[in-house]
């Protein structure tokens, strides 16, 4: 059993030696990134869950090469070390290049646990001045680097307080006992900002502002969710997995550092929302249930089934594969008809794009990144009506300011000015820092003929501080 934990550990450790390395790659100039943005990525959308990804799998080989003990035997021990070595040098350059802050602090506290024993055991050793000079030089130490990590991207770092602080509004009485709803973050987060920009229109967070899906603070976010009962639920399974106890000691240590690793890294980004990551945090899951089980009593239940059991099962068993494949089928099906309107849409056949839109609309109904391209392509098709009724559905499951342009677009179309001027406002409450739905009001009241707003309109535009030049 150890044997099969050791190997399963040692090909995570092997995956990400060769994430790593197609990452500094990419840097090397070698290869293409997933993103223009960036010049290293990996597989992944962007440097970030990298980093992430690579800091979490960094605890096997590290643990394994400080408390060694981990390799088998003396015939595999040599290969084993090698890929481990290897591991922790490739891995840790990467992740220096990702620059992911993230990832930084994931791996030092990591660093930290792991050498904590030798820590505490040179602390005891020590008189007590010298203790107290060796806690302040700590402290003094995590300020500097605290510092250090705050300024290496000042932007960033001040928009996640700002996002935090805007999802920190969204609780109130009425949800902070059960949250706004698992995966309701988005529109409850963009409510939320519209409300706080145009009470605060002069306010200097809207150059931080933009159409936000995660909170890039897990626990924060799952606090807003689930509520203040669901987070006990959560917290109370972190607990008990943190202290099982096995004889395997040194496997355990590398899976719950793995696991400490992700949630560290989850504080300051949305790695439960990266399936890689996830897939890792289930295996990791599965390795702590099989090294505790065998340390426990467990209660086995065992009874027979009459000939009408045994039936009655076998036609659950049997109706459940049945709708688990009418369910991926449909899945599947659905997903061709997207990519067919994605493929008319970019190539500005809207019309042609509609059909296999409203075929994968009877699936993803309720995403909404679909309805959101769905009604675009009508109102691009000018039926504009339905563009708005399939927008409207949109909201409610993912609000972005674009949603509302396309709407403001439609109902002028449509010869409805007033309404077009609100949804053109509200696009540009959600997100103050883009010019565009600006833009769409200085052009409809210069249509309106009124020029006192045009010229304040473009008075406003111009002096508008520029995001992207």
């Amino acid at each position: 059993e150890a044997e099969s934990i050791n190997q399963l550990t040692t090909i995570l450790v092997s995956c990400a030696v060769v994430q790593a390395c197609y990452g500094l790659l990419q840097l090397f100039g070698v290869d293409k990134s997933q993103s223009s943005l960036f010049n290293i990525t990996g597989s992944f959308y962007n440097p970030g869950p990298l980093g992430g990804y690579l800091a979490m799998i960094f605890a096997i080989p590290l643990t394994s090469i400080i408390r060694d003990g981990n390799l088998l035997d003396a015939h595999q021990q040599s290969w084993k070390k090698t890929i481990y070595y290897f591991g922790v040098i490739v891995t840790a350059t990467a992740i220096i290049c990702s620059q992911s802050r993230a990832a930084y602090v994931s791996i030092l506290l990591t660093c930290l646990i792991l050498f904590y024993p030798a820590i505490r055991d040179y602390i005891v050793k020590l008189t007590k001045t010298k203790k107290y000079l060796l806690y302040g030089t700590g402290v003094l130490v995590v300020l500097i680097l605290s510092v250090c990590i705050f300024k290496y991207k000042t932007v960033s770092a001040f928009s996640r307080l700002y996002i935090w602080g805007i999802t920190a509004s969204i609780l109130d009485k009425s949800n902070i006992w059960f949250g706004v709803g698992y995966n309701h973050f988005n529109p409850a987060y963009m409510n939320a900002q519209e409300m706080y920009f145009r009470n605060n229109p002069m306010s200097g967070y809207s150059d931080y502002a933009d159409n936000i899906a995660f909170c890039l603070n897990e626990p924060l976010q799952a606090l807003v969710e689930l509520g203040i009962i669901g987070s006990l639920i959560l917290l109370t399974i972190i607990y008990f997995i943190w202290t099982v106890r096995s004889g395997s000691n040194r496997f355990l240590l590398q899976i719950k550092l793995c696991l400490f690793s992700i949630l560290v890294f989850s504080c300051f980004s949305y790695p439960f929302h990266t399936i890689i990551i996830t897939l890792n945090m289930c295996i990791c899951l599965a390795f702590i249930s099989t090294l505790s089980a065998k340390d426990n009593r467990h209660i086995i239940l065992s009874f027979k089934l009459n000939k009408i059991g045994r039936l009655i099962s076998g036609i659950l068993f049997l109706s459940l594969n049945i709708i688990t494949a009418c369910y991926t089928n449909e899945l599947a099906s659905s997903l061709k008809d997207w990519e067919k309107a994605n493929y008319y849409y970019h190539d500005y056949r809207y019309k042609e794009a509609l059909p296999h839109y409203k075929k994968a609309n009877a699936f993803f109904s309720t995403d909404g990144n679909f309805l959101n391209n769905y009604g675009k392509a009508l109102s691009l098709a000018q039926r504009y009506e339905e563009s708005n009724t399939i927008l409207h559905q949109a909201t409610q499951h993912t609000i972005t300011s674009f949603s509302y342009t396309t709407m403001g677009q439609n109902y002028e179309m449509l010869g409805d000015m007033a309404l077009a001027e609100t949804y053109y406002w509200k696009a540009h409450w959600l997100v103050p820092s883009k010019d565009y739905p600006l833009y769409l009001l200085f052009k409809l009241y210069d249509k309106e003929g009124d020029s006192t707003k045009v010229v304040d309109m473009g008075y406003r535009i111009l002096h508008n501080k520029q995001k992207v030049p």
